[in-house]
């Protein structure tokens, strides 16, 4: 018979066939241009398929094979070392069921051992009392007045903020909110559907280790710096993969900004923070980075891990610079910056004046020309896998680069 009705009788793939055929544990006659299977080539089979019941491996089953076809199996010494060959199969089995066992028994302490803490809010958030004169009109840089409101704990949790000149911010569950139909015009929509499960599980270890590295560089270089009664600025804070990593080494009398242009991803990190930290100092931006309502010169540390790569698509201006005014004079900005050396299907798709906020070198440029003295540059690697949830990236090859500025006086 022919290989796909040999296939289709023995319930097995063609490419499975012909798989075992490359091994030489099935070898059927060639007729003319086709494989011709025989009786003998279905017992092969069935033989192949029984000993991988019992978990032989493909070599050990073509080592039997050999034994078999030198032999033809008829003495009883053969017969013999067949058992032999069972037996100690078998024994190995046992000893990996011990293994097993232990493996197992060794799951279920580490299983035992994890305790559950009671996931009780460590207290509301919001806007501290004592930060309150450092947010300012960002149109007009005014002290802002505040208008009713809710306090909590000396946090502001509801209110509003006018300005003389016409602005004016709401306060809702402890998140200062300023966006109007421009700054919603410029977003980038992100795909919020997933889990942070579903993000692992379809995306690429290495891009996540790629992200990590990252990640670490800008913890380390915060650890030589004194943070007590510092203020730190977030750009784009997201989902909380930068915040959650530094957490610990926050002093508690440190002010760390969050901001983001999504309400929702600002009220997912919120909660966390609720829910697992003691520290009490965040203020809750949801606002655009051109407009951040908080007076000049008033931020010690700048932090942009990827946010600019989701305010360049749409930017007119270098980020560090935008931000300039709001830094003190010998603050610094730490970035992560992220640069195609090929351009990724939605890349191409943007004009040519805000793809080159991707490029390494007109970046360097920029670094040269800007608000800060460069205190260290240097490249973190590169990586052209992602995942479902990275389109930004996909199809492309990217590099990391990591910047640390000083602002000049």
């Amino acid at each position: 018979m022919k290989i796909g009705e040999f296939a289709k009788k023995h319930n097995v793939s063609v490419d499975r066939i012909r798989h075992y055929m490359d091994l030489e544990l099935l070898l059927p006659q060639k007729l003319g241009g086709h494989y011709s299977f025989t009786k003998e080539d279905s017992t092969n089979l069935v033989e192949i398929l029984e000993l991988k019941k019992m978990n032989f491996s493909l070599t050990e089953i073509q080592q039997l094979f050999a034994y078999k076809r030198l032999t033809a199996m008829k003495t009883n010494e053969d017969q013999l070392h067949f058992k032999r060959f069972l037996e100690t199969k078998k024994n190995a089995l046992l000893l990996q069921q011990i293994d097993l066992e232990k493996t197992i028994q060794y799951l279920q302490e580490k299983i035992e051992d994890i305790q559950f803490e009671d996931a009780l809010p460590h207290g509301i958030l919001g806007i501290p009392l004592s930060f309150i004169p450092s947010i300012y009109c960002p149109l007009c840089n005014k002290s802002l007045l505040l208008i009713g409101g809710r306090i909590e704990n000396n946090m502001l949790i509801e209110g509003s903020f006018q300005c003389d000149c016409g602005y004016s911010a709401k306060v809702a569950k402890g998140i200062l909110i300023s966006l109007d139909h421009e700054d919603i015009g410029k977003i980038t929509p992100i795909d919020q559907s997933y889990t942070t499960l579903d993000y692992v599980m379809n995306t690429s270890t290495k891009f996540i280790n790629f992200m990590y590295r990252a990640i670490n560089t800008v913890k380390e270089a915060l650890k030589n710096e004194n943070l007590a009664n510092s203020v730190i600025l977030e750009l784009g804070t997201g989902s909380g993969i930068f915040l959650r990593q530094i957490l610990e080494q926050l002093p508690v009398n440190t002010f760390y900004i969050i901001t983001d242009h999504d309400l929702k991803r600002i009220q997912g990190v919120k909660n966390y923070l609720q829910r697992e930290s003691i520290h009490k100092n965040f203020v809750f931006l949801c606002t655009d980075f051109e407009k951040l309502p908080l007076a000049s010169a008033s931020i010690d540390y700048a932090i942009d891990y990827w946010g600019s790569v989701t305010y360049n698509p749409k930017a007119t201006k270098f980020l560090p610079d935008v931000l300039a005014p709001k830094i003190k004079q010998n603050g610094k900005y730490l970035g992560i910056f992220v640069c195609f050396n090929k351009l990724s299907q939605r890349l191409k798709q943007l004009p040519e004046e805000n793809r080159c906020f991707y490029r390494s070198v007109y970046l360097q440029s920029l670094f040269e020309k800007s608000h800060y003295k460069t205190l260290e540059y240097k490249e973190l690697g590169s990586i052209d896998e992602a995942g479902i949830y990275e389109p930004l990236i996909d199809g492309g090859s990217v590099s990391e680069l990591y910047w640390c500025g000083e602002k000049r006086r």
